[in-house]
Formats: structure tokens, sequence, C-alpha cells
């Protein structure tokens, strides 16, 4: 049975005021490493929970390689409310009709151990005031920049910040050629699969103070920069702001996570004890637990950027390369070959007979179809709606 004594813990979290790595020492004992529980239960908009262990830098993983973060959540209400969700690391819950006016706890069941966690009861924390949102071109950067203005109303000095995106883009390559059982024909229309839509989300929720600032607000606070030769720009593309205030007690939680990496303080100094922060295993409260769990109001704002009016994005060098590099001539080459090994039919080369093709050029059909780039190639519904005058 191994333990892990003195060892130097990483811990990966979603929540940073700087850094989102966490390298420690600290004189840990146990068989496993410690859990890391992460979310904030968010009212008004959906909460997000996600399972991991600190890492001891060994990368150990179960047999079949997964790692054994399978778990079931649930986001209680005083008064009986109840969502629950499970997942494989990370799951959602649907908090956006939860009534403000009472307390919460966030619990998980972690599935292959039989364990259960809980988080205090929190009181929601109300939510900002979004002043405005925006987002500035900048040529000289080549680059779209996304901010937000918004203030608190006295309630906390202590802001958290998170986004989701939605965009729309086109293949890398498209062709109006068919392959029908070794014919090849124009049809005149693009290949099917050559529009898609990604959904993205943050990958952390950044903590701010305007505890030193002579006003409790934030100007022109800048959530997200997108290089104009970014596919997310291509076509259309749509960016929810999501702010909450939180409570000290949050803040000092993450601000003394970073302070104890390397980005701000001794590797080698111990770890406090707050930094269990206040979650807790049900039937061992002795157990080291990572994380801190928050209630808070949402505050979004959203913004939408439609190339077709504004027409800043450019396709980038590496993308041309890309589709360059994959075209192959059929010339002298048995064409079922070609498609059996991932090619499709993407332009007709004519010679002297421009009667008939003298060959085709073929390209790896991953470069026609969006898919293969991630996203789907169903439209968001109400999307054509966001994007009138």
């Amino acid at each position: 049975m191994k333990r892990f004594t003195a060892a130097v813990l990483t811990l990966v979290v979603l929540v940073a005021t700087k850094a989102c790595i966490y390298p420690f020492e600290v004189d840990y004992s146990g068989t496993e490493m410690p859990l890391v529980i992460e979310g904030s239960i968010l009212i008004g908009d959906v909460t997000t929970v996600k399972v991991s262990r600190v890492s001891n830098g060994l990368g150990e993983t179960k047999a079949d390689g997964r790692p054994n973060f399978t778990f079931s959540a649930a986001v209680e209400g005083e008064d009986g409310t109840r969502v629950t969700a499970s997942g494989w690391t990370m799951c959602y819950l649907d908090t956006r009709s939860f009534p403000v006016d009472q307390r919460y706890r966030l619990l998980v069941h972690m599935e292959e151990t039989g364990e259960d966690y809980a988080s205090e009861w929190l009181s929601v924390v109300k939510k900002p005031v979004m002043d405005d949102a925006c987002y500035r071109i900048d040529e000289d950067k080549g680059a779209i920049d996304f901010s937000f203005s918004m203030h608190g109303n006295g309630v906390s000095p202590y802001y958290s910040v998170a986004y989701d995106e939605v965009y729309e883009y086109r293949s890398l390559a498209t062709t109006n050629l068919r392959w029908d059982y070794g014919k090849i024909t124009d049809v005149g229309v693009p290949y099917q699969n050559r529009t898609c839509w990604m959904t993205k989300a943050s990958n952390v929720m950044e903590v701010v103070s305007t505890g030193t600032m002579k006003d409790d607000r934030l100007v022109d606070y800048p959530v997200r920069s997108i290089s104009r030769y970014d596919r997310a720009i291509s076509v259309r593309y749509q960016l929810r702001i999501k702010a909450s205030l939180i409570s000290e007690e949050a803040f000092k939680y993450w601000d003394n996570l970073d302070k104890i990496s390397y980005d701000g303080g001794d590797l080698f100094r111990p770890i406090p004890s707050d930094v269990r922060g206040n979650l807790h295993n049900v039937n061992k409260p002795d157990e080291w637990v990572v994380g801190y769990i928050s209630a808070s109001e949402v505050a979004v704002g959203e913004l939408r950027y439609d190339n077709a009016r504004e027409k800043f994005y450019r396709t980038s060098e590496t993308e041309k390369a890309i589709v360059l590099a994959s075209q192959v001539s059929d010339a002298g080459q048995n064409k079922y070959n070609l498609f059996y090994t991932g090619y499709y039919p993407y332009r007709a080369i004519y010679g002297a007979n421009e009667a008939a093709p003298e060959y085709y050029m073929w390209i790896k059909e991953t470069c026609l179809d969006c898919r293969s780039l991630g996203g789907v190639d169903v439209k968001p519904e109400g999307w054509d709606d966001l994007f009138e005058e």
C-alpha cells in the first residue's frame, strides 16, 4: 500500500487569481492523493462541478488508463429544492431557476469508493450590476478584445468572472465534387458537412478584488482576446460573460493558494490548514478535501460578433498550409485506394482537353468535414435571430 509523505503535490484548479497551477510541499500521509472538488453554486445559471485529485507527479491512474473520478453531485436547498447529475471528472447542474433567498449546499458521491462529501450550508451572495459589455477591434494587435464594466453596490468587493462562447465556423476546405462508386461528378453544391458550431467555456474562473480601489467598480475589465486568425470569429461568435460576487472567505482561500505557488510564495513552506476549504467527507471528517464552494447569484452580459459586417477575420497561413499539404493527385493512382484511405475528390484539373478533367486533386476528408475540428453540425436554436440587426 502506497503512502505519500512530505510529497511535492500539484493542485490544478479552475479558479485562480494569477496562476492556475499550485505546486507545494506538505507532510501528507495517505493511501490516495487528496480529493479536489471544484465548483461554485451559480443561482441563475448552470453549476459546473469538477472532481480530480492532487497530483503526486507520478501520473497514476486506474489500470484502464482512466482516473478514478466517476461521481454524482447534487445542489440542495434548505426548502428541499434539489437537482442532481452525474459524470466522469465533470458534471453540470441546472440551477437557473433556483430562488436566491435561501441557503444551499453541494453534495458529491464518489461512485467507485462509495464516499460522500458535502459543503457547508451557504447563503447566496447577490449578483453585481453589469454596467456595460463591449468589444473593440485592435488593428495594431490584430485581435478583438472583449471586456465589461460592473459594480457591486457595496455587497462585496470580491468578484469572480467566467465566460462561455458559441461560434459558427466552416470546414477548412469545401468541394462541389461527389464520389459515387468510382464516378466523380460536380453537383454544384458544397460538401454536406461544411458548417458547424462549437461551444466552449473558460478554463479558469478569474477572481479579482476591488478592495484597494477608490470605487467598488470594474471598468473595461478584459475577459477575452481573440486573434484575427482564430476561426472562432470566422463567421459568427457569441460570448456570455458570467460575473458574480463571492465572500471574503472564498477570495482568501484562492488567494492563499496563489501565495503558496511558485508564482507567489515559498514552495517548501508548510501548507496552511485553510487550504482544506469548506468541504468534508461525511463519514471521515478528518480526510483532507481540497476545494472551496461558493453560492452566488450570476449577472450575465452577452456580446455578439458577425464577421459578415466587421470583416476582420483572416485565414491563417497554418490553415492554408494544412489544406495544401493534405492534397494529392490521383494521376496514375487507384481512386478506390485513395477513397478508402480517407481522401475525397477536391478539384478537377484540366489540360488541353477542356471537355473533361485530366485528373483530380484529392484532399483528406477531415478537411472537408467541419465536425473533425470538434464542433457539431446542428445549429443552436434561435441562432440566426441573435444576429438580426
